[in-house]
């Protein structure tokens, strides 16, 4: 575990000090084991059906996006699966690696 230190003045106005944990703060890519061993801010391209969901994000077959972290939904739980950012998105979309490659 790596604590990030620094004054609490920062935060709140006061000046008690104090920790704060970061889990997985290491100096490299959080986090850095993600499913089909993808990293974050890879570019990588959709391979699925282009769909359009509820909140307006959508994503289209061929599009080009960025890996930016592991799937957090509770859809995506216990699947290979990580959060990509499409252009135009408003936020990531938790994705299978299967309709995810590295590749156009």
């Amino acid at each position: 575990m790596v604590y990030l230190s620094m004054t609490m003045s920062h935060l709140y106005g006061s000046k008690v000090g104090g920790h704060v944990d970061v889990p997985g703060l290491s100096g490299g890519c959080l986090p850095c084991n993600l499913p089909g061993g993808y990293t974050v801010g890879e570019k990588v391209y959709f391979t699925g059906t282009g769909q359009t969901f509820l909140s307006g994000n959508k994503v289209v077959h061929g599009q080009q996006g960025e890996v930016t972290g592991p799937a957090t939904s509770a859809a995506a739980k216990g699947k290979q699966a990580v959060k990509v950012l499409y252009p135009g998105n408003k936020r990531s979309i938790d994705l299978s690696i299967a309709v995810v490659c590295r590749l156009p």
